[in-house]
């Protein structure tokens, strides 16, 4: 798998929430499989073959492994995403998932967080919004 992380933060009633959805890997496994469909070759650093060696060809990517983006620091990341939403749910693990999805069901796991942040911190939501809006200005 990809270790696909999210985040989403409310907003003033005006604007649209902020919202972020990525694999911790450079590529989604699903953009190397669309490129092994369409017959294009991968962008050099996306991933590995199954010998190790950096690979273009999508083909060899899904036999190899994906490469994390921000290189140690994306693989302690992704690291961290393993063990949050496979290890402690008890869900399967990305080494565990080779031939999937193209072969069979995955047991997927997930690891939802909602925080509230006024209970969080004891600021007043009208400050939290007022703090999260200049951040979003600059």
């Amino acid at each position: 798998g990809t270790n696909p992380m999210s985040f989403a933060f409310p907003r003033a009633k005006s604007s649209p929430p902020l919202v972020w959805d990525q694999a911790s890997s450079v590529m989604a496994r699903g953009e190397i499989m669309l490129a092994k469909r369409d017959g294009h070759q991968l962008p050099e650093g996306v991933a590995l073959g199954p010998d190790g060696l950096p690979t273009m060809d999508p083909e060899a990517a899904l036999e190899g492994s994906q490469r994390t983006f921000a290189g140690h620091k994306g693989t302690s990341i992704a690291l961290m995403v393993e063990i949050l939403a496979a290890v402690l749910p008890g869900a399967s693990l990305g080494i565990e998932l080779l031939d999937a999805p193209e072969t069979k069901p995955t047991a997927n796991g997930q690891l939802i967080i909602a925080l509230d942040p006024s209970k969080l911190s004891g600021l007043s939501s009208d400050f939290i919004e007022d703090r999260a809006e200049l951040l979003f200005s600059t």
